[in-house]
C-alpha cells in the first residue's frame, strides 16, 4: 500500500488569472493499493463513485500506461483523508485528479512522467493553474499552448515570504465564481493586471523586494491588485474590504485564493496568522499560516520506504 498525500494550491496570486499558482502546505492524503473492484473510503458515499474526479484520474491515466506494465487489477482501493477545504479556491479538485494520476502511475511502477500526470490532469481541470503546482511544487506560471499541450515555468521564490490562507465558513462555488466575470475586458484593463503579474513574478524572487519591510509590504500590495478578475469575485466575498484592510494594517497583501472564498495574504519576515484579528467579521474566518510546499506529491510506502517524488 502507498501513501499519497497531494499539496493545497493558491491560483492567481491576483493579476496572474488562471496563469499563477503555487503549492501550499496543507494536504490530501490517499492511502492506496491495487484491487479488481473501485472502493473509496474516508467520503461521504455519494462521492465514492467511478464519477469522482481522484477514479476518474485513476483510470484516465491508467489506461495511458502501456499494456505491459498495467497491473492485472483494474482499479484501485483508496482511503481519503482530505485535508484540503472544498469549494474554497485551495486546489481540492486538482489535489483529487494528481492523487488518482498519481496512484494509478505509482501502483504500475512509474512509467510516466511527471509531465504526462500534468497533461492529464490539466485535461480534466480545464486549466493548469492549480495543476502544475500540485505536480511539481513551489510557485508556477503555466498555460496551455494552441495544441492543446499544457506548458509550465517553475519561478524560485525568497525564502522572506510568508503565505497565510484566510478561510472563511462558506463556499464560492467556481462556476458561481467564473459566472460574475465578464466576457469581454477593456484593454488597459488587461494591461493593469498583465503589467502585474509580470512584475510579481520578478519581485517574489530572491532580492526581488525592497529590503525596507514598509517598502516590500507597499510593492507587494500594488503588484497583487487586478482587473480581470478580483473586482468581480471580491462581490462574493462580503468581508473583503475589511480583510484587506486588517492585512494592510498587519503588513502584508491579499488576493482572491482561485475562485474563493478563501483569501491568500503574503507578507515578508513574519506570518499574517498571529497579526490579523478576524473578530467582528460577517463570516466566521479561520487563518492558516502555510508554508510552501516544494517538490511533487509526497509518496510513501506504507511498507516502510518513503520518498519525495
Amino acid at each position: 500500500m502507498l501513501r499519497i498525500k497531494v499539496p493545497a494550491t493558491s491560483a492567481n496570486l491576483g493579476p496572474g488569472f488562471d496563469t499563477l499558482g503555487l503549492a501550499l502546505a496543507c494536504y490530501n492524503t490517499f492511502d492506496v493499493a491495487l484491487s479488481n473492484e473501485l472502493e473509496l473510503t474516508g467520503i461521504p458515499c455519494e462521492f465514492s463513485g467511478p464519477d469522482n474526479l481522484f477514479a476518474q484520474a485513476y483510470a484516465a491515466t491508467r489506461e495511458l500506461i502501456p499494456a505491459e506494465k498495467r497491473p492485472r487489477q483494474a482499479s484501485v482501493k483508496a482511503h481519503f483523508q482530505a485535508d484540503i477545504p472544498i469549494s474554497r479556491g485551495l486546489g481540492s479538485s486538482a489535489a483529487l485528479l494528481v492523487g488518482g494520476a498519481v496512484a494509478a502511475n505509482e501502483l504500475a511502477g512509474s512509467p510516466l512522467s511527471d509531465d504526462d500526470i500534468f497533461q492529464i490532469c490539466t485535461r480534466f481541470e480545464g486549466h493548469p493553474d492549480n495543476v502544475a503546482p500540485a505536480v511539481f511544487g513551489g510557485m508556477t506560471a503555466s498555460f496551455v499552448a494552441e495544441d492543446g499541450v499544457a506548458i509550465t515555468s517553475q519561478i524560485p521564490m525568497s525564502d522572506q515570504l510568508y503565505f497565510t490562507a484566510f478561510i472563511p465558513d462558506f463556499a464560492v462555488p467556481t462556476a458561481q465564481a467564473r459566472a460574475v466575470m465578464p466576457r469581454q475586458l477593456p484593454v488597459q484593463d488587461a494591461v493593469f493586471s498583465m503589467s502585474r503579474a509580470i512584475s510579481l513574478i520578478a519581485a517574489l524572487g530572491p532580492g526581488g523586494l525592497p529590503a525596507e519591510p514598509t517598502q516590500a509590504a507597499q510593492r507587494l500590495r500594488e503588484l497583487t491588485k487586478d482587473k480581470i478578475h478580483q473586482p468581480y469575485r471580491q462581490r462574493l466575498i462580503p468581508d473583503w474590504p475589511e480583510l484587506l484592510k486588517r492585512v494592510h494594517q498587519a503588513g502584508g497583501a491579499l488576493a482572491v485564493s482561485g475562485s474563493g472564498s478563501t483569501c491568500l495574504g503574503i507578507s515578508v519576515g513574519q506570518p499574517l496568522g498571529p497579526q490579523v484579528d478576524l473578530a467582528g467579521l460577517e463570516a466566521n474566518w479561520r487563518a492558516l499560516d502555510l508554508p510552501l510546499h516544494l517538490g511533487g506529491p509526497i509518496v510513501e510506502d506504507l511498507a516502510g520506504e518513503n520518498e519525495a517524488k
